[in-house]
């Protein structure tokens, strides 16, 4: 049995990539802490011992908070994983991005004897240059480019979530001998999996446990059918709302299609620095009707959410940053059907 800490700036019971590797860790019989913000129960569940620090998650557009936000973070998580690793050292610990820097929360450990695993959910370079144009996004990319390369250094291992976003990593000159894929993928026990194509492609896998049976031939048992509404047309997007990740394009489809479907339902599902733009373009295109916003929920919660839709939007507008995503929530919806 391992010690392992996992080291992540998110809201542990809505970040399905963290509360996977933490549940299938603890699933295999190894020792798992957590160290996150304050979100939802603190304590043992399905096995992981989660220490919730007293601090929300910045989502908002200035700078210097998410500077004092992140920092504020390095120094109570680092503190409090130097103390548990001296009571009793780890033997991994697996830091989770955004930032990249949050690796140094990990330096205690590694003095220690820990190895370090940094998982790269997203590449900042690009999310900043999305986030504040000009001359201040091209020069903070930059600097972003190097912090990424010296935490990288630091590791023993470095993830990507999926082959382009590995390919990213190496190009910016991280060795390929430390970079591994592992998918972002829906929690096979809460999503059912189904055959699901992507640009023709048949996505293929031999995955067997308690809860999850995936044939070598890409084939998995069809979803159930869900009920939906008859008396409307809903469709579903959830998750961060941010500019990039394209919102308020699918109000104003919603407001195109509106007289020629009159029972169209745009149900949102999510927090983010965007939401009140989004909100107030709503209600400028009289659409308080057509278009509901529900707060973030549990991801054991979402399943049966979704499934009472009839599509999942996933509007992102083409950019470097997106690009280089692969959204766990396009998944979630091929899986449901």
């Amino acid at each position: 049995m391992a010690r392992i800490l996992i080291i992540a700036y998110t809201n542990y019971y809505q970040d399905g990539r963290v509360k996977r590797h933490a549940e299938a860790l603890a699933e295999r019989g190894d020792h798992v802490d957590l160290i996150c913000l304050a979100h939802g129960p603190r304590g043992l569940s399905r096995g992981v011992n989660i220490i919730a620090l007293p601090m929300p998650r910045y989502r908002g557009g200035s700078n210097r908070s998410y500077i004092w936000s992140y920092l504020r973070f390095f120094v109570v998580a680092s503190l409090r994983a130097t103390r548990l690793s001296r009571q009793r050292p780890y033997d991994v610990v697996i830091v989770c991005t955004m930032p990249d820097a949050a690796i140094l929360c990990a330096m205690g450990p590694k003095l220690y004897g820990a190895k370090i695993v940094l998982d790269v959910h997203d590449t900042m370079p690009e999310l900043y240059e999305d986030k504040f144009k000009g001359l201040l996004g091209t020069l903070g990319s930059r600097f972003l480019r190097a912090e990424e390369r010296a935490s990288s250094w630091l590791a023993d291992l470095v993830l990507a979530v999926h082959e382009p976003h590995r390919q990213r990593l190496a190009r910016n000159g991280i060795p390929a001998r430390k970079l591994r894929v592992v998918l972002n993928l829906p929690d096979g026990r809460l999503f059912r999996l189904c055959r699901s194509y992507g640009n023709g492609l048949l996505a293929k896998a031999s995955i067997k446990d308690k809860s999850i049976s995936v044939y070598p031939d890409g084939s998995a048992p069809e979803p159930e059918p869900s009920a939906k509404n008859s008396n409307e047309f809903r469709l579903v997007c959830h998750g961060t709302i941010t500019v990039r990740l394209g919102l308020d394009l699918a109000v104003r489809a919603v407001g195109l299609l509106r007289n020629k479907i009159p029972s169209i339902r745009l149900h949102v599902i999510g927090e983010g620095d965007f939401l009140p733009a989004v909100k107030e373009l709503t209600v400028n295109l009289g659409l308080q009707q057509h278009v509901t916003f529900t707060p973030s929920m549990p991801i054991e919660q979402l399943p049966a959410v979704l499934a009472k839709a009839a599509v999942g939007i996933v509007p992102n507008r083409a950019s470097s940053a997106t690009h280089l995503m692969l959204p766990v929530k396009l998944i979630e919806y091929a899986a449901l059907g």
